[in-house]
């Protein structure tokens, strides 16, 4: 069953895509390095408090520990991050939700008369195993004109054309 909470009454759902594994594996790598970070960060200070008061070093497992509860957090918020990421087309305007955040992913709203054109970027080597490509959307006037990312979205390129069709 679809979410259908963002729609208003009358709109209509033409289209809804997920975010790729491609986006789920790069956020996983963001979240090793998270935990490399707060690994040192956390085993300084253990380090600092430890030698100081009882002049004793930090076994190396407990190095291990830190590490491997640290990615399994963040790589768990990144997922359910992941998890509620898409891409929505429907009868009335343009719904982003991206896979990128790690506390909370904003919904981008393009409405249909602010569309202007949109475009599929270069693929990652991540996208390119994943058959993947990110997707921009250019809305706004000619004057203040904006794009809205989403990172990596199977059938990038059909999109753009559905949604040029569409307007």
């Amino acid at each position: 069953m679809e979410d259908r909470s963002h729609l208003h009454d009358t709109e209509q759902l033409l289209c809804s895509m997920h975010a790729s594994t491609a986006a789920l594996l790069r956020a996983w790598l963001r979240s090793m390095l998270d935990a490399v970070i707060a690994t040192a960060v956390i085993s300084v200070i253990w380090l600092a408090v430890a030698y100081f008061a009882f002049e004793a070093l930090l076994p190396w497992y407990v190095l291990l520990i830190i590490f491997l509860l640290t990615f399994a957090v963040s790589a768990w918020r990144r997922y359910t991050v992941w998890h509620h990421a898409s891409f929505r087309i429907t009868s009335e305007r343009i719904l982003m939700q991206s896979p990128s955040a790690f506390f909370h992913s904003d919904m981008r709203t393009v409405k249909w008369p602010q569309y202007q054109e949109s475009h599929a970027g270069h693929r990652t080597f991540l996208d390119f195993l994943f058959r993947a490509r990110p997707l921009h959307v250019r809305f706004g006037t000619a004057d203040a004109m904006q794009e809205a990312t989403f990172p990596s979205i199977m059938y990038a390129e059909d999109l753009k054309h559905y949604m040029d069709k569409v307007d």
